[in-house]
């Protein structure tokens, strides 16, 4: 069924060991989808031409997340969700076994000020549109929505 949105974009929620969100500041306006400078939330890019939302998503990893250790992969689709306006994305979900941040690469970063958050915190702050949906709905259901995948992605990792 073809969604009643224009899908445009790709999000990757990161989670660590403690079930902890990456969340990451905007330091860029962009009003077409609601985004001002000091929103919170993870990482979304915009599905280019040509590409698939897993090419958006390694471009997540890559500009957004750069250096944070390789996480499960792939990464777990939770829905798709309005972004702004009639604008949507696919939302995925994935683990790393690391509490360790990405790192600025940018002399003038489109985002940086990553931190590890409960979704409590995460909740707590002014957010860009579209992720309070999101993390409402991991946080209600964590436990069978993430904690397999995290164990999953444990097991890999002591092979």
């Amino acid at each position: 069924m073809r969604s009643k949105w224009s899908k445009e974009g790709a999000g990757l929620v990161v989670l660590n060991p403690k079930l902890h969100t990456l969340t990451q500041r905007e330091n860029r306006e962009n009003l077409r989808v609601g985004k001002v400078p000091g929103m919170r939330g993870f990482a979304f890019e915009t599905i280019e031409p040509g590409e698939t939302v897993y090419d958006a998503l390694v471009r997540i990893l890559d500009e957004e997340y750069t250096g944070i250790p390789t996480p499960s992969w792939p990464p777990k689709f939770i829905g798709e969700r309005l972004i702004f306006g009639e604008i949507s994305a696919d939302i995925f979900v994935t683990t790393t076994n690391s509490f360790k941040l990405p790192i600025t690469v940018s002399a003038d970063p489109e985002v940086d000020d990553h931190r590890w958050e409960s979704f409590e915190q995460a909740l707590g702050s002014w957010l860009r549109p579209g992720v309070r949906d999101v993390f409402e709905l991991l946080r209600g259901h964590r436990e069978e929505m993430i904690r397999p995948q995290f164990e999953w992605s444990q097991s890999l990792a002591a092979k």
